[in-house]
């Protein structure tokens, strides 16, 4: 591999490992202050949590005490509904269990999967210090097996992936499920698939709710019926029974699951989230106190619950019981969170549009770097060619001068003496010229180059170098013809355009054979010289800028020539912002100036 193309890997490597730590370091600090927001967000949550849970429990709509001051069991059914309930949504990186516990330190209710919310009437005489009817909540794991829990969980994800689609045709999962109206016992349920029109209606305050429409016949997919009961005996007698109706999604409650099985596998084996103990709520035997711990990820919150109103006497102590920080019942939340993905994920967007940027900037940069490195190297290497070429120019002469000046000390005859310093005085001319226009070159290349702005007329730049090549014009008894359309005016130094055009001009007449004719047309914006020289050879033609360069077949007749003179043209016209070419033409040569 070449040295030039491994230091241009080398560099290009260099940027490319310092693009991608700049990102990488951009977007782990990032991620990291968004993980941050999410922590305190998540502690935000808990403690409101609590609170929302105390609630729940402390208005649930049953007496919480029976006649001999246990908690009732309608009442335990509620708080494990309020424990339960609104865990479908939300975050999928922060979730929660929650328990009460009771005086012996025993889980008295907790967060669970349930189906089967059913109407139980109680009208027997010993119960009527019940409210009137009662709401029951029923394990599916206490009766399903593994297999239809799993049937069942695939249903759930499909009802809720089709609940979660845009307006318009979905399949709705319909369920009819009848209860024990006594026990609450689920008898049998009957799933099926109904062609549903989806729509969302705004009402008149500006709230939005969804509205189904269900459009031709159900299909039945699944039928079940309770192993474990007499069914037929009890739906023989309709008053025996509830019956409830409705989307299958609304009559089963697995936490997460509407986020995706995953996440509520996810919070049915984590340890940490389904294991309670009394223990861990700082209980001395009799009373339950206020704790907090944090263990990585994992927060558990205990709040004394105070269930025990002023005003109802407690028959295990006959006493009015009154409230204290230390009290028999708590609320015990736990909570497992992954803040660090949870940011991930909301980061996910600015990772790909960061990465879509940094790629640009990076292409960007080394597209740059090349173009400078290119420009860098072309310059290093037309010095080492300008220099080749300049020493390799003088060479001739110097060679000459110092062949000439050897012969001259021994010759005697004083008439050859004369032509060879004739001869001494031409060499070095040609030498003082070459010297002049590399010196030129020079100035063209150096950075403190200022040129100066001044309009001007090509015309009448023209005319004048014409005037300077007049003796050479006449020798050759060259023809000058003009045309003019409108006047070519730019702006520019002067100095240096007229040394430009003075160089075409002189080769458009030194190359031009006798006789011939230079014809210059200008227009607005360009400018035309054409002469009757020998054509350039084709293969010459993208060289003819070069430094240094002369067509074989000319570059012996000519010292004067050296091969600059269209180079710096090229320089010059280059610094003001203008274009040349050159070309063949039917009668010769011609070049063309424009803007």
């Amino acid at each position: 591999m070449k040295k030039r193309t491994r230091k241009n890997i080398t560099y290009q490597r260099s940027i490319i490992i310092g693009f991608a730590a700049l990102y990488i370091t951009c977007m782990l600090f990032s991620t990291y202050l968004v993980k941050e927001n999410y922590v305190r967000s998540y502690n935000d949550y808990l403690v409101n949590k609590a609170i929302s849970l105390r609630n729940s429990i402390y208005n649930s709509y049953f007496r919480k005490f029976d006649e001999k001051g246990n908690l009732s069991e309608n009442y335990l059914q509620e708080v494990t509904r309020a424990l339960s309930a609104g865990l479908n949504d939300g975050d999928k990186y922060n979730q929660i269990s929650a328990a009460l516990y009771g005086p012996d330190g025993s889980v008295l209710a907790r967060t669970t999967e349930y189906f089967g919310e059913t109407e139980l009437v109680f009208t027997d005489e010993p119960n009527a210090h019940f409210y009137p009817d009662a709401m029951i909540v029923n394990s599916p794991y206490d009766y399903f097996t593994e297999e239809e829990i799993d049937r069942l969980l695939d249903y759930l994800v499909k009802a809720q992936t089709e609940l979660d689609k845009e307006d318009g045709m979905i399949d709705s999962y319909e369920i009819i499920s009848k209860h024990d109206q006594k026990t609450g016992a689920p008898l049998s349920f009957e799933l099926s698939i109904a062609k549903t029109k989806q729509e969302t209606i705004t009402d008149d305050n500006g709230g939005e709710y969804k509205s189904y429409e269900i459009i031709g016949e159900h299909e039945t997919i699944w039928e079940w019926t309770n192993p474990d009961i007499a069914v037929e005996e009890i739906l023989a007698d309709g008053s025996r029974y509830n019956g409830i109706s409705g989307n299958m999604t609304h009559q089963f409650s697995f936490p997460y699951l509407s986020n995706g099985r995953k996440y509520y596998d996810e919070w049915k084996n984590n340890e940490f989230l389904q294991t309670f103990d009394s223990s861990q709520t700082m209980f001395d035997g009799k009373y339950h106190q206020p704790v907090s711990k944090k263990e990585g990820n994992n927060l558990s919150y205990v709040q004394n619950i105070d269930l025990v109103e002023k005003t109802q006497v407690s028959t295990h102590t006959n006493s009015i019981y009154i409230s204290s920080w230390k009290t028999e019942y708590a609320l015990q939340i736990k909570q497992s969170t992954k803040p660090w993905l949870a940011a991930i994920d909301y980061m996910k967007y600015v990772y790909l549009y960061g990465l879509l940027l940094m790629v640009a900037c990076m292409i960007k940069t080394i597209h740059t770097t090349n173009k400078a490195y290119r420009k860098q190297e072309q310059l290093e290497q037309t010095r080492k060619d300008f220099t080749n070429a300049a020493a390799h120019e003088l060479k001739t002469p110097l060679s000459i001068v110092r062949g000439l000046a050897e012969t001259m000390e021994e010759t005697t005859s004083e008439e050859k003496k004369s032509a060879y310093r004739t001869e001494i005085i031409h060499q070095t001319e040609v030498m003082d010229r070459l010297v002049k226009e590399m010196i030129f070159i020079s100035k063209l290349d150096s950075k403190d180059l200022i040129l100066k702005k001044e309009p001007m007329s090509i015309l009448t730049i023209i005319e004048e170098q014409m005037d300077r090549l007049s003796p050479l014009i006449e020798d050759k008894n060259i023809q000058i013809q003009y045309w003019k359309d409108e006047d070519f005016i730019l702006s520019g130094d002067k100095s240096f355009i007229e040394k430009a055009i003075f160089n075409l001009l002189e080769n458009a007449v030194s190359h031009n054979r006798p006789d011939g004719k230079v014809l210059i047309h200008i227009e607005k914006g360009s400018c035309t010289i054409e002469n009757t020289a020998n054509l350039i050879p084709e293969e010459d033609l993208p060289h003819v800028f070069d430094m240094f360069f002369t067509s074989n077949k000319s570059r012996n007749k000519d010292e004067n020539h050296k091969g600059l003179g269209l180079y710096l043209v090229k320089r010059i016209f280059d610094l003001h912002g203008l274009y040349i070419n050159i070309e063949n033409t039917d009668i010769g040569v011609k070049v063309t100036i424009h803007e």
